[in-house]
């Protein structure tokens, strides 16, 4: 809707973004949120998550008061051993904040 969405079709506009995402094979997005506490409905929001209703396989990194928030969306009839990818991941960023020197906050067991 970006690209010329004020002066193309709309039927031409749904085909654009319909072959771009029809010819994804992964959507990763990284969004930073708010860096300090903040409310909604008059409760402080502790976390966020953020899923697209499309059908690629989709990796969403949300940052938001000094936390970051991690989701896998993909079907494990096609990704197989896929309950084994949040423990993979985070041994993985484990290895690497070692070898950077990083200390690492705990995280949740993946066991």
């Amino acid at each position: 809707n970006v690209v010329g969405g004020c002066c193309t079709p709309r039927p031409l506009q749904q085909k654009f973004g319909y072959d771009a995402v029809a010819r994804a094979t992964l959507i990763f997005s990284n969004v930073p949120g708010p860096q300090e506490p903040f409310c909604f409905g008059g409760q402080q929001i502790t976390g966020l998550q953020m899923i697209f209703p499309n059908l690629p396989p989709q990796v969403g990194i949300l940052s938001m008061n000094g936390k970051v928030f991690f989701n896998f969306v993909l079907d494990p009839n096609v990704v197989k051993q896929s309950e084994l990818l949040p423990k993979l991941y985070v041994d993985e960023l484990a290895d690497l904040a070692d070898r950077l020197k990083v200390v690492m906050p705990p995280t949740s067991s993946w066991s």
